[in-house]
This record gives structure tokens, sequence and C-alpha cells, in this order.
């Protein structure tokens, strides 16, 4: 079962993509949405507009829901109790064999791509000396070639 979900997922997810890049169909999804299919994390902020087309495949995702609820309430709970988190203090309380840099740095573009962290969270987690030079990448505008990493 696991190897078919996964074929369904990997099917899905090229005819999302295609139709991202397509003329008339590129405007049925955001940026935010087609990098998070590309990059296989969980598009949780679109739950309530798409849902249909990615909750199926929860699992599959590399950064799954539950990882990037966690995250997405975290920095907003530790911002809210006056303590704006920075990229390696995300990166030191999320850090497992299965979540790293590249895992952090693709669930935060997703959610600078859906416009869903405002300005001041992210100078401080993008404070200087306190990320890695390739997150800078994080706050790049999404290509519609598909070829986007740093």
């Amino acid at each position: 079962m696991d190897e078919l979900k996964r074929m369904m997922y990997a099917t899905q997810k090229g005819n999302i993509l295609l139709a991202f890049r397509g003329t008339e169909t590129a405007k049925c999804f955001s940026d935010g949405y087609a990098f998070a299919w590309k990059n296989d994390v969980y598009p949780i902020l679109d739950d309530d507009h798409e849902r249909s087309l990615h909750a199926a495949f929860d699992s599959v995702f590399r950064v799954n829901r539950d990882q990037m609820n966690w995250l997405y309430h975290h920095i907003h709970d530790e911002t809210e109790r006056g303590h704006v988190p920075t990229f390696y203090d995300l990166e030191r309380k999320m850090r497992s064999p299965k979540f790293g840099r590249w895992e952090l740095m693709i669930a935060l573009k997703y959610f600078w791509l859906k416009n869903a962290i405002g300005s001041a969270i992210w100078e401080g987690l993008l404070k200087p000396l306190q990320f890695p030079v390739e997150a800078q990448w994080i706050i790049t505008p999404f290509n519609n070639d598909l070829c986007d990493s740093p």
C-alpha cells in the first residue's frame, strides 16, 4: 500500500507542477502551493483551499503536516512570548534524523511564499550571523521554471 500511495503522490505532484507551469492553469495554484509540492513540504496553509489535492498524502511529504504545524505554531508562540527565534534556534529545536537544515529551509520558504510570517519575525529569523548563508535563499521569489534551490 505504501508503494501505491507513493506512486499516486508522484503522479499528483507531476500533474500539479505541470499545471503550475501552464499559462492558463498557473493561476490555479499559488507559488507557495507549487513550491510545497516541488519540495515535498506539506502545504499546511492551503488545507482549507486546496486540501483535496494533498491531504491524502500527508505521510509521503518529506516535511509532514505535524512538522509544519509544530513549526508554524512554535514560531508564533515564541514571538508572542517576546522571543523571536533565530534560524539557528529553530534548527537546534527541530534537528532530527528526518528534519535537518534543508527541511527547515524549505518549510520556512513555504511560509515566506504564503506571506504567513510578519516582517519583524523574518528579521529575527534571519538576524545577521544567526543563520547560514544559504538560508538567504528562503526570502527569494519562487521561479516558475521550477529550478529553484540554493
